[in-house]
């Protein structure tokens, strides 16, 4: 498995390619577990190498990773995906990077387990909730095709899967130096148990969850639409009445009278919405002459909004620009047979297309520059929302786009009573790669968390049912003109996941802050000396 030692960029190499292999959608998930072995014999036995040499090295590795499995964030901006990828790989490469600090500085003694499972657990919590958040390599991901094996995931969230892969990775590490330490046939014997312990347990007991969960009956009829507006050609003014006429036309072929909900893509309506004067508007106005053919239809669908910024009835936990005369959103409609119509404004909003980073440097920047260019971003709401339907058989949590690969935010509209879970979203932009594959897997992941049933309304696909269980029970193709329908349960149970959010990784801060402040009085100690 090992180069030779005085090479440590081959063992980076055989880290990242590993990593590659593994990860969705065409990988092979079991060679997780063997992934960060090269990079831990680089930080046990390269003693030689400076810290600047294993950041480097450790660098190396995860730009291997990032590259080979999202370069396609690229197709849309390659300058930005660049960024993002570098950045990315820069943030992985640091954790490395002080887990050797801490071995070094003799921190961790025997426990180093502690200090690589908790910095790299705290790296992915961080990356979920600062301002260039971008987790869609959190390591817990890369099981999201195969959701037998990770039914507990209703306790643990996507953080404990990313638990598991470091833990069994440092066991698999510690078994391999017991092996060739020659330390003793009762060391090794009880390494390999143990290993094999914290590998077949959680799948034994998820095996068992899977084949004997059943569903409560609660039946909910839902019709999905995927319209496939080209984003690159069709998605502009001249194209309007033709893309609602499609949607007209699929949403026809589709609902019926006993059809309760309605999901339309991201972006489906390319007109931009004033939403003090919603009612007024031609895409609305057709939409809701087919609409009021169904009294116990609700309908939701993308678009554009606005709001004067000065407006009373603006959300009050709305994040603003304060500079523009009005707050643009990427919002969900609700739309029934009622004059009201109901909006959700996306709160995770993607770093640079649709939100600038670090805003209090940023835009005070751009507005100096004058750059027009910040007028295109988006406000953000920061609380979620959820949505009675007509015929009252569920309560509707919607997500838009980039907001479903967060499982902890997901929890916060099933903790406000969502029984049915709506993605839309529109992965046109990266046309036909690997990406808009990821982003249907890591739905399975939301519906392990939250024991709810999803309906994905992608624009070009792949549009989704997926079951309680993670199983994709129906969808569509890719690039192609489709609908979908089926009766799905709802379900009001709330997970021990939903309930208690990711405590896993707040554990894994706490222990980081303590390693912190031990390296803190350990230099200040040594410098004393």
């Amino acid at each position: 498995m090992f180069a030779k030692p005085y090479n440590p960029y081959l063992h980076s190499f055989a880290s990242g390619a590993l990593l590659s292999i593994a990860w969705p959608t065409y990988g092979f998930f079991p060679i997780i577990f063997i992934a960060f072995i090269p990079l831990l014999y680089v930080c046990e036995h390269f003693k030689n190498l400076s810290l600047f040499q294993i950041y480097r090295v450790s660098l190396f590795a995860f730009l291997i990773w990032n590259i080979t499995t999202a370069w396609w964030i690229c197709k849309y901006d390659f300058l930005g995906g660049s960024v993002v990828l570098m950045l990315n790989s820069m943030g992985m490469a640091s954790v490395i990077w002080a887990y050797v600090i801490l071995k070094r500085k003799q921190i961790l003694l025997k426990c180093g387990a502690l200090g690589f499972i908790s910095l790299w657990l705290s790296w992915e919590w961080i990356h979920q909730h600062w301002d260039l958040s971008w987790p869609w390599l959190n390591l817990g991901n890369v099981f999201a095709n195969t959701p037998q094996i990770i039914q507990w995931y209703e306790y643990t969230g996507v953080f404990g899967g990313s638990l598991w892969v470091l833990l069994v990775n440092w066991l698999i590490f510690e078994s391999y130096k017991a092996i060739r330490g020659r330390v003793g046939k009762r060391i090794i014997v009880f390494n390999i148990v143990l290993t094999a312990i914290v590998i077949f347990v959680p799948i034994t007991l998820s095996l068992t969850r899977y084949f004997s969960y059943v569903e409560t009956n609660q039946p909910v009829k839902i019709a999905i639409i995927q319209q496939n507006t080209n984003p690159k050609a069709e998605q502009k003014d001249a194209f309007e009445d033709v893309i609602n006429r499609r949607i007209i036309q699929l949403a026809q072929s589709v609902v019926d009278s006993n059809t309760s909900i309605l999901v339309c893509p991201e972006s489906a309506l390319l007109e931009t919405l004033s939403e003090e004067n919603i009612n007024s508007k031609k895409s609305i106005l057709e939409i809701k002459k087919f609409s009021s053919l169904f009294p116990k239809l609700t309908m939701v669908i993308g678009g554009t909004t606005y709001q004067n910024a000065k407006n009373e009835s603006s959300e009050n936990n709305a994040n603003t620009n304060s500079f523009l005369p009005y707050q643009k959103f990427n919002s969900a409609l609700i739309i029934d047979s009622t004059d009201v119509i109901r909006f959700y404004h996306k709160s995770k909003l993607v770093p640079g297309v649709e939100e600038y980073p670090f805003k209090f440097i940023s835009i005070p920047l751009l507005k100096w520059l004058n750059n027009q260019d910040f007028e295109i971003k988006f406000s953000k709401e920061n609380n979620s929302k959820t949505f009675e339907i007509t015929d009252k058989s569920a309560k509707l949590g919607v997500v838009i786009c980039y907001e479903s690969i967060y499982g902890e935010w997901i929890t916060s509209f099933v903790n406000d009573g969502a029984s049915i879970i709506a993605i839309i979203t529109n992965d046109g932009w990266w046309d036909n790669c690997d990406g808009y594959k990821q982003h249907l897997a890591y739905s399975r992941l939301r519906a392990i968390e939250t024991r709810r049933t999803i309906a994905r309304s992608a624009n070009t696909g792949i549009s989704a049912f997926i079951n309680q269980r993670g199983d994709i029970i129906a969808q569509t193709s890719w690039n192609s003109a489709q609908t979908l329908n089926e009766v799905v349960n709802s379900n009001k149970f709330l997970t021990f996941y939903v309930k208690n959010g990711d405590y896993i990784t707040r554990i894994a801060n706490l222990i980081t802050i303590i390693l912190g402040l031990l390296l803190a009085i350990k230099v200040i100690i040594n410098k004393k000396r």
